[in-house]
C-alpha cells in the first residue's frame, strides 16, 4: 500500500492553541450534513477543524474553504 500524505489547501497555514479542542473528519460529498456538523460542535465549543477532503464533487470543499476555523486537506 501506497500511502500519501494529504496537502493543505486552505489559504492560511494551520494555527491551534495549545489544549484547544480540535474535530477532525474525512469527508466525501458531505455537503448537505456539514452545515449541521459545524453548528452543532461550534455550539459545545469547538472553534478548529481539520477535514480530509477526498475528491468531493457537490461543494464540499468549497463549503468547508469558507468556514472560519477550518483547515482543509486534499
Amino acid at each position: 500500500m501506497n500511502a500519501t500524505i494529504p496537502k493543505l489547501i486552505s489559504p492560511h497555514p494551520v494555527s491551534l492553541p495549545q489544549g484547544a479542542p480540535v474535530l477532525m473528519s474525512v469527508v466525501k460529498n458531505e455537503m448537505l450534513r456539514l452545515p449541521y456538523l459545524l453548528t452543532y460542535y461550534r455550539g459545545i465549543g469547538f472553534e478548529h477543524f481539520l477535514f480530509v477532503d477526498n475528491d468531493s464533487t457537490d461543494g464540499t470543499r468549497e463549503f468547508l474553504l469558507a468556514q472560519s476555523g477550518a483547515f482543509v486537506f486534499h
